[in-house]
């Protein structure tokens, strides 16, 4: 099972972010997580990937086995907490955040002011 899991992961072509690579977006994100005072944590174990708060300092626990997209996808639905607006960020990746901000709030029925 294993095998073809790692078969998938090498299929898959496509990107996040268009024209960037995910290792690349990823790095980027991460980055800007510790810029905004957020902790990230890539550990192995048997655990599900998610934000936590531990004396005082936020965390982002990733799992090593998961994929770029799941990393990605957390640390981006983390970063659209966090005020972003006056930073320098690759024109890619605030798209990224903002387009996750705007499905989030339409989940929760608020609007973007």
């Amino acid at each position: 099972m294993d095998r073809r899991r790692t078969q998938k992961k090498r299929q898959r072509k496509t990107s996040v972010i268009p024209g960037m690579d995910d290792n690349d977006v990823l790095q980027q994100l991460e980055t800007l997580a510790i810029n905004l005072g957020l902790e990230i944590r890539a550990e192995k174990g048997d655990f599900k990937s998610g934000y936590c708060r531990v004396n005082d300092q936020n965390l982002i626990i990733l799992k090593k086995d998961d994929s770029f997209e799941k990393k990605i996808e957390l640390i981006t639905d983390k970063l659209t907490e966090y005020p972003h607006e006056k930073l320098e960020i690759h024109p890619a990746i605030r798209q990224l955040i903002e387009q996750k901000k705007s499905e989030m709030n339409s989940l929760n029925g608020s609007k973007e002011e």
